[in-house]
């Protein structure tokens, strides 16, 4: 069971590689656990409006730095005389992709939203998406971990679908070194 976990998480592990780097992620029950819990209340913040065009060059400027960062990034080595020890560092680096990811999704957040109407839509579909894609790799990470097979490849099933519309959507404003 070992032998096929190792090609779903690489599978996994290369998705967010070749997007825009980190993409998301917390510990599965805690996810689970704080989303049964109704979020506090939000302040009133304005949300900062930027140009179009400054968002897109500030976000492919992110997203480039953090694609340089993860070139770099390797799975660990399967050891075949001490699996279990191998499967608990895999599932510790899946972690840290997750943790990198959602640590990039509010830095992408951060930025702001586009002025104009169309371009302010297609961001916050964008964003949608990316956070689906996000999500799915959360769960893909959470099944691996505990060995649920069924689970991560339905997982990575619509992990694929989210990221393909995110990359449909990040194309349309723009975003090339984020979904390319």
């Amino acid at each position: 069971m070992a032998r096929r976990l190792i090609p779903l998480l690489l599978v996994v592990l290369a998705l967010p590689l070749a997007g825009c780097g980190p993409l998301g992620g917390g510990g599965g029950d805690e996810q689970a656990t704080a989303s049964a819990v109704p979020p506090p209340p939000a302040a009133n913040t304005a949300v900062r409006l930027i140009s179009k065009r400054k968002l897109v060059f500030r976000a492919e400027r992110m997203c480039r730095t953090w694609n340089d960062a993860y070139r770099t990034l390797r799975l660990p080595a399967f050891d075949i005389g001490d699996p279990l020890r191998s499967l608990h560092q895999i599932n510790a680096f899946a972690r840290q992709v997750v943790v990198d990811s959602h640590r990039g999704y509010r830095r992408l957040k951060a930025l702001g939203v586009p002025r104009t109407p169309l371009a302010r839509a297609r961001w916050h579909r964008f964003m949608s998406q990316y956070r689906a894609t996000i999500d799915h790799l959360d769960e893909i990470q959470a099944g691996a971990e505990v060995l649920d097979i069924a689970f991560a490849r339905d997982s990575l099933r619509q992990l694929r679908k989210s990221a393909d519309s995110a990359k449909r959507r990040g194309l349309r404003l723009g975003l090339h070194a984020c979904v390319g």
